[in-house]
């Protein structure tokens, strides 16, 4: 009876762990990531950033290239690259959502066109 209990809870560790890994590993390594959810809305770039609760803006820097104009309009692309890695251990499968002001924090003003060069996950 003992050995079915420790079976079970091994069970039940692996397939808890396996649950709550994150999507894409993004959390524990530098340099692009994938995108989930992102948003440009009224000046602010958001999205969704896996986390183990070590996840905050200043993980991330966006890295703005000037392009060509568009009929007359500045075109910038946008890039996210994280800078710290969170090796935190907490359970946030939702993530953590992170914002950048585009003005205040990139630079941007005026009227503009932005591309995003980060691949993009699908789904919720």
């Amino acid at each position: 009876m003992k050995n079915f209990r420790y079976y079970v809870i091994i069970c039940f560790t692996v397939i808890l762990s396996i649950q709550v890994q994150p999507v894409l590993g993004n959390q524990f390594k530098k340099g692009e990531i994938v995108l989930k959810n992102p948003v440009l809305e009224k000046g602010k770039f958001s999205f969704i950033a896996e986390t183990g609760g070590c996840t905050y803006k200043k993980s991330f820097i966006i890295k703005v290239t000037e392009d060509k104009s568009l009929a007359g309009v500045q075109h910038y692309r946008l890039k996210v690259e994280r800078v710290t890695p969170d090796f935190c251990k907490g359970m946030f499968t939702d993530g953590v959502k992170i914002e950048f002001d585009l003005e205040k924090d990139c630079g941007l003003k005026g009227n503009y066109t932005v591309s995003i060069e980060n691949k993009i996950l699908s789904g919720k």
